[in-house]
């Protein structure tokens, strides 16, 4: 059922915002590793972490960036101070709902490859559909009792398809966030999660260490709707490095990067 609908028509930027928000609440209230905010990326006119960058698959103009680099390093800046008062506190600010929603600007730019004026432009309708939502998170849904990963990418198999990025890991559970109207499970929701699985699979027998995803899930955050299945329901342990060759063969002839 649908619980929190949205304001306005700024779905994925919304979107993103919350995805922001959701990981602020789950390492506030768990240990957990993360990566750099795409906007945390950027110092000055140039890009630090590369790698970082182009294991999320991103591709950026950099002459357009530079132009906006002091704008992108404010926003950063202000998110991050406010972000670690959050963690002191456990007080959510408006403010620091209206720097999610930059940093999400941010983000839809480097995602898109679309470079439209629009960093650091927020609507205040979404900042109040953000309050909505982060009202609606059950905390106990994102409690780690092992390990938490936010924003994890998968080493050398997101290097394969030229960058990916999942939203979290928490106790083997791998967890895509969508923030959509429908709680429907699409099969290119099921497409995603079991490609995230390969990806995974792929880095552990790189590193030649077992894998570590027992589960995959969504979370409709607009539904407050946490949805899991075992890996071993969708594939027969047996078959999966079968599945994980011939994934990797179709990748490299079909010469998609992503």
């Amino acid at each position: 059922m649908l619980i929190a609908e949205p304001k306005t028509l700024n779905y994925g930027l919304v979107g993103t915002a919350f995805d922001y928000r959701l990981r602020f609440r789950i390492e506030r209230e768990n240990k957990c590793d993360t990566r750099p905010w795409i906007a945390s990326l950027w110092s000055g006119s140039s890009f630090v972490a590369q790698s970082e960058l182009s294991e999320a698959g991103l591709d950026i103009d950099i002459n357009y960036m530079s132009e906006r680099s002091s704008s992108i390093e404010d926003i950063n800046s202000e998110a991050r101070t406010l972000l670690d008062l959050y963690l002191k506190t456990g007080n959510m600010t408006d403010a620091l709902i209206e720097s999610a929603l930059k940093l999400a600007t941010i983000d839809i730019v480097f995602r898109s490859g679309r470079y439209e004026d629009q960093i650091g432009i927020v609507n205040p309708l979404d900042i109040a559909d953000l309050s909505n939502l982060f009202e609606l998170i059950d905390a106990d849904k994102f409690k780690s009792n092992q390990s938490c990963y936010l924003n994890p990418t998968f080493g050398i198999g997101s290097e394969l398809v030229n960058g990916a990025d999942a939203d979290l890991i928490i106790d083997g559970a791998l967890i895509d966030i969508k923030t959509t109207k429908k709680s429907d499970f699409s099969w290119a929701y099921f497409d995603q999660l079991v490609g995230y699985l390969l990806l995974h699979a792929i880095d552990c027998e790189h590193q030649n260490i077992p894998r570590s995803i027992e589960r995959l899930g969504i979370y409709f955050s607009r539904h407050n709707c946490l949805f899991l299945v075992n890996v071993t329901d969708l594939i027969d342990e047996s078959m999966l490095p079968d599945v994980v060759h011939s994934f990797r063969n179709l990748v490299k002839q079909s010469g998609n990067r992503r």
